[in-house]
């Protein structure tokens, strides 16, 4: 599961495995790079995205193994939009503006995810629109933010996450690396944000078809983040889906049973 050194150790002991053992490994990046020693006895590899495989294809000289695209999956029973009328009370119950759009931007502060940027960006923002509210999760306390709007929430428990996306308006994944699935962005989306997300890895896979997220086609450049969230903007103010009509289509989409379905074809075939 994701572990490449872990995937040597066990192909170096495939000749003592029980006769038709096979060797599956469950690769949760974009690009996989083998090698022909790892090719040859490696059965099977599940990927999370078609373009993860495609992209693995090429750059490998030889790629014998089975590949299944199983993609990943998120519970539509924790992770669901409100009716508009729950989502202006549970804003209420949390202490956050009922009128005022949230951004909401969650992950680890490392350089990649882009969280350098996600300030740059919404410094441009909040002089177009300072009646935005900004919600980051995840990250140590940036004592370099000052506006009195942007709340700084540090690690939220896995149980309580819901509860703060369901909240959101907007979604920013900033990551600046070749992601392979980005299950943070599916989870806010599943919430009911609109979601703006970086061109890169595996991500145009993931929303591909998504009504509620645009993709960010320069992902180093500011001026490209605004003018997509002007974008979006103006979609999501424009939205004519009822809450029922939403949340019915969210369920659907990247629902963990679905993947659950998927990964145990793979396993199986």
């Amino acid at each position: 599961m994701d572990d490449k050194n872990l995937l040597e150790a066990l192909v170096s002991i495939k000749p003592n495995l029980p006769k038709h053992s096979e060797i599956i490994f469950s690769f949760h990046g974009h690009r996989l790079l083998l090698g022909p020693y790892l090719a040859d006895r490696v059965d099977k590899v599940l990927f999370l995205t078609k373009r993860g495989y495609l992209e693995t294809f090429e750059a490998n000289h030889q790629h014998p193994p089975l590949s299944f695209v199983v993609g990943n999956g998120v519970r539509s029973d924790l992770f669901f939009p409100l009716s508009r009328s729950e989502k202006r009370k549970q804003r209420e119950e949390l202490g956050f503006s009922v009128d005022n759009p949230i951004i909401i931007w969650m992950a680890n502060s490392r350089p990649v995810k882009g969280f350098h940027l996600f300030k740059k960006v919404i410094a441009v923002l909040l002089k177009k629109y300072p009646n935005l509210q900004i919600l980051s999760i995840g990250h140590e306390p940036d004592e370099s933010i000052s506006y009195p709007n942007w709340h700084q929430l540090g690690k939220v428990p896995n149980e309580k996450l819901p509860k703060y996306l369901q909240i959101g308006d907007f979604y920013f994944f900033t990551s600046l690396w070749q992601e392979g699935f980005g299950l943070s962005l599916a989870e806010a989306v599943k919430c009911g944000n609109f979601a703006l997300a970086s061109n890169a890895g595996g991500i145009p896979d993931v929303v591909s078809g998504c009504p509620f997220a645009e993709l960010v086609m320069e992902p180093n450049s500011i001026s490209s983040w605004v003018e997509t969230f002007d974008k979006l903007l103006t979609k999501k103010s424009s939205n004519t889906i009822s809450d029922e009509e939403m949340r019915d289509w969210l369920s659907n989409w990247h629902d963990y049973q679905a993947w659950e379905r998927n990964y145990l074809y793979a396993l199986e075939s």
